[in-house]
């Protein structure tokens, strides 16, 4: 049961890096279209969200490793959740 978790571990690590780096690339993308564009997209999340619907055709490819990465992330702990190593040492869980 330690090796799964291990596994899911590391699948939902790459899910966090495949994110971040989506971030980045749009962050990017924001900052060669204008100075401002770019703070604002780095510091307020809604701008962000903003700038991608408004240049769709630059962050197609951002958008699909923000999907992966989130599907990695929530596939990886759904998973820990289920084998329990997500749960803290004593507790019980009911439903």
């Amino acid at each position: 049961m330690l090796h799964f978790v291990r596994v899911y571990q590391i699948i939902a690590s790459l899910g966090a890096i495949l994110v971040f780096i989506a971030h980045v690339m749009v962050v990017l993308s924001a900052f060669r279209k204008g100075i401002l564009w770019g703070l604002a997209a780095l510091f307020i999340p809604l701008v962000t969200l903003i700038y991608v619907i408004l240049n769709w055709r630059e962050c197609r490819r951002a958008v699909v490793l923000y999907v992966l990465g989130s599907i990695l992330i929530a596939l990886g702990g759904i998973q820990l959740r289920d084998r329990g190593s997500l749960q803290p040492r004593g507790s019980t869980v009911t439903i």
